[in-house]
Parts: C-alpha cells; structure tokens; sequence
C-alpha cells in the first residue's frame, strides 16, 4: 500500500493524465529533483522511500539518492554499500548517523539500498548533509552536494519537512535561510517536493491519504507543518509543496 501511494503521488504531480499510461520512470525522468520531506524517526517515511526506490530500480534505470547524513560519512556507505568489507564486520549497524534520524527503520531503508546494490541495480547513495566542522547554512551545503549529483540521472532526496519546503514566510524575523527545495527551484532545475504529516503521535497501525496540493484540503495540512515551525501558513499549499502524504491512525495499542 505505502508503494502503491507513492506511484500515484508522482503520477498526480508529475502527470496529470489517465492512469493507464503513467509510468513511474517517466515520473522520476520528467524531474532533475524529488525531494521527500519527513517527520524523523518515522519507520513509515523510511519503508515509504524503500519501496519507492525498488519499484524505480525494477525499470532497470539508475538511480541517485540523497540522504540527511553528514558527507563525510561517504567512505562508511560505500563500504558497506560495495561489499568492501566483510558484512559481518562492518554491518549497517555500524554506520555513523546523526542521532536525528537514527532509528531502526533508518537502518533498514540502508539495508534495502545495499541489497539492491548487490543485486547489481544502477543505484548510488549519497550522505549530503553538513559536516559539523563546516561553517555553512545546512541548507546550502546540501545545495552544493545536489548539484554536484545533477546529470542524467534522477536524484530523489530524503530530508526533514522544512528542508522539502518551497517556500517559507515566518512569523517574525526568519529563523534560517532559504529552505533546499527553495535554493533548487531558485536554480531552475525541476524540482518536485512532498511534504509528510503524521495526524497522532502514538499509534500502532497507520494507513495514509495522498493529497495533493492542487486540492483545497491540503492547505490545512500545510498549514499544521507551517505552525510547527513557527512559520505562516501560504495562501496557497502549491507554493509550499506538490502533495502531502497524511499517515493517519488505524489502531492504537
């Protein structure tokens, strides 16, 4: 179900013709960027990018993905990744994560990316995040690591809600520069960008609802993740995003 939400978010945005003849790597080829914004520490935005990148990845295309770890943690990825290293001794387990993201879930999406590495798929994974030694904005560090990425390959990215944004208009004096989405578009590369709300905290079993931003009902959404970082919410949630996956609760232990 997660996959089969994804294919239609990207056929929605990307595609606004009959189902019959959308293809997802059609999708991923029609942008230079699809950027995957989340809440962290959520097992289902994690499961939600696996599923996606191996339904891409069946197509026998290639694929870059960037990731919110800090980029000088490359060489621990392309070890475990390339199978330089023993597994058993350097297993995904032992790879360096900022403990923002770090979670089970995280670890295993690492774990799809290496299988479908090993399987031989044309697959590259990036940590583009800012090293803490780095002196600038996070946002434009990244910036600098996509752009690097841009070629003839999809690039599809994975980062927090705010990073995924658009466009921001806070409430008082800015809080931080413009978003990566925003710096992106500003290029003018092709950029599609999905935001994710979780409706409750706690929650055992959850089903989602794709709303794309063209439809009236996203704006309260957007405007929930707005009002969480102390930002306004936009006159118009296409101005934010191109859809919002909302995770709702189906069972609750």
């Amino acid at each position: 179900m997660i996959r089969a939400a994804f294919l239609f978010a990207l056929f929605i945005i990307a595609f606004p013709i009959s189902a019959a003849s959308f293809s997802l790597i059609q999708v991923l080829q029609a942008n230079d960027v699809v950027i995957v914004g989340e809440t962290h520490r959520r097992p289902e935005s994690t499961q939600f990018v696996a599923n996606a990148v191996t339904e891409y990845l069946q197509g026998a295309s290639c694929l870059t993905v960037g990731l919110e770890i800090a980029s000088h943690q490359q060489p621990f990825l392309d070890r475990a990744f390339k199978g330089k290293w023993i597994p058993d001794r350097f297993p995904i387990s032992s790879i360096p994560l900022g403990g923002f993201i770090d979670h089970p879930g995280y670890r295993e999406m690492l774990v799809s990316f290496r299988e479908q590495i090993w399987r031989g798929k044309c697959l590259k994974v990036r940590a583009i995040d800012k090293p803490h030694i780095v002196s600038l904005d996070r946002d434009e560090w990244m910036e600098k690591q996509i752009l690097e990425l841009i070629g003839s390959t999809p690039v599809l990215v994975l980062v927090g809600n705010f990073h995924a944004m658009k466009e921001v208009r806070w409430n008082s004096d800015p809080l931080a520069g413009p978003s990566l989405a925003e710096r992106l578009k500003n290029r003018g590369l092709k950029v599609t960008s999905m935001l994710q709300y979780w409706e409750m905290k706690s929650c055992n079993l959850r089903n989602q609802k794709l709303v794309s931003t063209d439809e009236p009902e996203s704006l309260e959404y957007v405007g929930r993740i707005m009002k969480a970082i102390h930002a306004e919410a936009p006159d118009k949630a296409s101005d934010v995003a191109d859809a919002v996956v909302i995770w709702r609760c189906t069972g609750r232990g």
